[in-house]
C-alpha cells in the first residue's frame, strides 16, 4: 500500500537495486540513525505531510549532532 502512495516507488526501491546489486559495509550506528531518519521523513513519505525542506533541514541538523556524538565517543 505504501508503493501505491509514492510515485516511482517500484523503480527506486525495487528495479534500480535489482539492476545494481551492491552491498555496503555495516555501520553499527545505523539503527540509531535510522530512528532519526524515520522521525523526520516518515511524515513526508508515508503520511503525505508537506514541509520537505524543513524536514530535510531537521534531519541534517540531528544527523550532524548524532555523528558528532559518535565521533566523540569513538575518540
Amino acid at each position: 500500500e505504501t508503493a501505491e502512495m509514492i510515485p516511482n516507488f517500484q523503480n527506486v526501491f525495487v528495479d534500480i537495486p535489482a539492476e545494481n546489486q551492491q552491498t555496503f559495509p555495516y555501520w553499527p550506528g545505523y539503527q540509531e540513525w535510522n530512528a532519526i531518519w524515520l522521525k523526520h521523513m516518515d511524515p513526508i513519505f508515508t503520511e503525505g505531510q508537506e514541509g520537505l525542506e524543513e524536514a530535510l533541514q531537521a534531519l541534517e541538523d540531528e544527523t550532524n549532532e548524532f555523528l558528532a556524538a559518535e565521533m566523540e565517543a569513538g575518540s
